[in-house]
């Protein structure tokens, strides 16, 4: 009997040692205060980022079609809630207004535009790098047009997710007069999740692979991606239960709650994608990995 206390008592010890020591971390690397940089240049660069998406792929498509991709993807990155989707849609709709009533100015700012969205991965690669020690060694402006390179590859990756939603529109369409409606509809949604599931992972994998000044273990940037994708999935739904049920920023805040929202989950997931790699980069070297 005092053997098994024993171990239990050391399995706790052993834990308990552990939390401290990547909570040691976290408070070294600055970790919360970084997430918060990253979150205020989400929410600086979100708008030009949208505006940029609009103008360069709406010449491409039809940028109706590429409003209800964008649309889609900001819904599906936010915790399921009607409000923050009514509100994305109302922002969208009205940036396309502009867009459509812009002028020629409108596109001699398009570069401005996409210098400014390009911040975020600046505060990213900022982040980043002080978790894995990685030094600047080049020149600021190279990484700042590498930034661009990289916000021009995301918007490649949105184009390319406007050829999904057709697919999946004409499987779904030829699975509904094959499939009985329950086992159809219980397929639909499953489908729905794991391709949001997807494209965070390839989201996610993107950021830990390319934002870094120099190439992460591969295992690292597999674990810090499955470690974001499942922790970012839990905040979600797990933000948005505690919305629906216990919630008070309607009260506190009023018309401004959905704002308030938003901005606390940025916050949220900016430290999510923080810890990851840190609690990635913290496994590896357990597991006997080089140091950084």
């Amino acid at each position: 009997m005092k053997r098994s206390y024993k171990k239990i008592y050391s399995i706790f010890k052993k834990a308990y040692s552990i939390i401290i020591e990547f909570g040691e971390r976290l408070s070294s690397n600055h970790i919360f205060l970084l997430s918060s940089g990253i979150a205020f240049n989400i929410l600086f660069c979100i708008i030009p980022l949208l505006l940029v998406a609009m103008g360069i792929l709406g010449s491409l498509i039809d940028p109706e079609t590429i409003g209800q991709t964008i649309n889609r993807i900001i819904t599906d990155s936010l915790p399921p809630n009607q409000f923050s989707s009514d509100m994305m849609s109302g922002t969208l709709a009205e940036l396309q207004t502009a867009f459509h009533l812009s002028s020629i100015a409108g596109w001699i700012g398009a570069f401005a535009l996409l210098w400014t969205s390009s911040a975020l991965f600046s505060s990213l690669r900022t982040g980043l790098n002080a978790i894995f020690n990685i030094s600047t060694e080049r020149f600021f402006l190279v990484y700042k047009f590498q930034d661009i390179l990289l916000t021009l590859v995301l918007l490649a990756l949105l184009l390319a997710s406007t050829l999904v939603a057709p697919i999946v529109e004409f499987v779904s369409s030829a699975g509904e007069n094959v499939l009985p409606s329950a086992i159809f509809s219980w397929i639909s949604g499953a489908t729905i999740h794991l391709i949001g599931l997807a494209s965070s992972m390839v989201f996610f994998f993107f950021l830990y692979r390319f934002i870094p000044n120099k190439m992460l273990p591969r295992w690292i940037v597999f674990m810090a991606t499955a470690i974001c994708t499942s922790l970012w999935e839990v905040a979600r739904f797990g933000f948005s239960w505690y919305l629906t049920n216990l919630g008070s920023f309607g009260k506190l805040y009023g018309v401004y709650a959905i704002i308030v929202t938003i901005a606390v989950w940025i916050y949220y997931s900016s430290l999510i994608t923080l810890i990851s790699a840190e609690a990635a980069k913290f496994w590896y070297e357990k597991r006997g990995g080089e140091k950084f």
